[in-house]
């Protein structure tokens, strides 16, 4: 990379670790479109993995008091984590541009549905159970690819009508775990060279920079502001990708 990528790279961790400082949540969905412009999908998810692993772990223990919740969310956590592997592999051969396209519709699925999903709880324990599997098998494939779960877990918990601090609860639960499926995967299918490996280890220090400040400034902004700025720079973001996949395939 150049010098400009540099620090374009670093300004873009920092801020993607702020984003998960302020909101608990929303690093990958971030940062990961962005630095998918410049840097091939396999470095974006060797990049972010370790830095992910590390900030979920600290929110997942901030919120422990909220692991009840779990109970609502055991056949989407088990079908989710059980494709990863499968997210992975197709890592290694898929068309780079596809995951991109991937990422981009990711953001324009949470932008389109976040206001507008219905609770599923009235329709029965068999309607929920294989919602759960459909769209645990395709977070985990999704996960896999991209490490983005943001789009898809906001669609499931919102149907489920959580609240705030199980919501964040669980999809610090979630990607926990699942960037621990996501390590093992890439380390066993030979993703981690020492150049990728010194690159994930060095991406800690922006990102947790930055989420250290998104914490202390977690309680003194607007929230309503701050989504709404996020929602254009997703926009603005999953547009870039569309339009870089369509001009690929030209």
């Amino acid at each position: 990379m150049s010098e400009v990528e540099v620090v374009v790279v670093i300004c873009v961790l920092f801020f993607g670790g702020f984003v998960k400082g302020s909101i608990g949540f929303g690093t990958p969905l971030v940062a990961a479109p962005l630095l998918a412009l410049f840097l091939a999908p396999q470095n974006v998810v060797t990049m972010l993995a370790l830095p992910l692993l590390v900030t979920n772990i600290t929110d997942t223990y901030r919120l422990r008091s909220e692991w009840r919740s779990l109970g609502e969310i055991w056949l989407y956590l088990l079908c989710a984590l059980a494709f990863i592997p499968v997210g992975v592999w197709f890592l290694g051969f898929g068309d780079p541009d596809f995951i991109r396209l991937m990422m981009g519709v990711m953001a324009y699925t949470y932008l389109l549905v976040e206001s507008r999903l219905a609770s599923f709880k009235e329709l029965g324990m068999g309607f929920q159970r294989i919602v759960g599997i459909i769209m645990g098998a395709t977070l985990g494939f999704v996960y896999g690819t991209t490490t983005i779960s943001g789009a898809i877990n906001m669609i499931y918990f919102s149907m489920l009508r959580l609240a705030k601090n199980p919501f964040i609860f669980l999809m610090n639960a979630f990607n926990t775990s699942g960037m621990f499926v996501i390590i093992t995967s890439l380390i066993l299918q030979g993703f981690y060279t020492k150049p990728r490996f010194t690159n994930a280890l060095l991406a800690i220090i922006p990102i947790c920079i930055g989420y250290l400040v998104g914490i202390r400034v977690r309680e003194r902004i607007d929230q309503a502001l701050f989504f709404k700025l996020i929602r254009i720079a997703l926009f603005l973001i999953a547009t870039s990708l569309v339009i870089k996949f369509i001009m690929g395939k030209m």
